[in-house]
């Protein structure tokens, strides 16, 4: 859906994109931490309980929990003794337990179209820092912040729930002197992703309007240019751990009449735009 006045002011060009997650696309929302606890104990006879022993396994082998062979946790209780085994080393340690995992609603979990929006901005000051560009000259960053807009304020991931739990081990240095963290992150296993960019053309050619409706922000190369980047800079949580870089599948121009509902976020920044190309 559109404003009443956008396909006749006709200052704006549509995408829609959709990129596929290498690996793995960590939350990044903080968490009650007996959310992630339960969620573990409830995989208990699923066919995800294999990965869920090995995973605490090997966090508590490097907790430096003395544990015995692998093998013997494999009866019917092994996951549940490797819970509580997890448990206590946690309080031994007076270990920090950070949870951090998706927002959700009853269409199932979601990032924010503002952190695809930082992503685009991230990777435009990666490539064209210090450049400057557009009838005012401003910096890319600037000018890309202002005429690149994510349409949704929620992009779903496909599922109602996360694929799995990734356990994190830290190490931190304060006032008591060493200690050891422990962590837990949602993921989301090799998720698709689509959304849409919203892009205000440029109207002016010099000092004078362009009579032939504006041209486009970037060319399709420069697109494909930003996305390359931004798809090894990645998306989510825990990027420095290489977390989150996918690949794009698809940048197709679409018309106004294929957009999907215009978010609160971007309709406000849309009205501001077409008020000052009315005066």
């Amino acid at each position: 859906m559109a404003g009443i006045f956008a396909k006749k002011a006709n200052i704006w060009n549509h995408y829609k994109v959709t990129i596929s997650l290498r690996e793995k696309l960590m939350g990044g929302v903080p968490k009650d931490p007996k959310i992630i606890e339960g969620w573990l104990k409830t995989k208990m006879g699923t066919s995800n309980e294999d990965e869920t022993k090995q995973q605490l396994y090997n966090t508590l082998l490097e907790l430096g929990y003395d544990l015995a062979k692998r093998e013997e946790y494999e009866d019917e209780k092994g996951l549940e003794r490797l819970i509580d085994m997890q448990n206590d080393a946690s309080s031994d340690l007076a270990a920090v337990k950070n949870t951090n995992g998706f927002k959700f609603d009853e269409h199932g979990l979601y990032i924010e179209g503002r952190q695809l929006k930082a992503a685009l901005k991230e990777s435009t000051n990666i490539l064209w820092g210090g450049v400057r560009t557009g009838p005012t000259k401003k910096g890319f960053k600037s000018f890309i912040s202002e005429r690149l807009m994510v349409i949704e304020d929620k992009v779903y991931l496909g599922i109602q729930e996360p694929d799995g739990i990734e356990t994190v081990i830290g190490h931190v240095t304060g006032p008591q002197g060493p200690r050891s963290t422990l962590g837990y992150s949602e993921y989301a296993y090799r998720p698709t992703l689509t959304f849409h960019i919203k892009e205000l053309k440029v109207l002016q050619t010099g000092q004078k309007l362009n009579d032939k409706g504006g041209q486009p922000a970037l060319t399709l190369d420069q697109y494909g240019e930003l996305l390359t980047c931004m798809e090894e800079q990645g998306i989510g949580a825990m990027r420095s751990m290489q977390h989150g870089r996918f690949d794009t599948m698809a940048l197709e121009p679409i018309s106004i009449d294929d957009v999907p509902e215009t978010s609160g976020i971007v309709a406000e920044a849309e009205k501001v735009v077409l008020e000052a190309a009315k005066s």
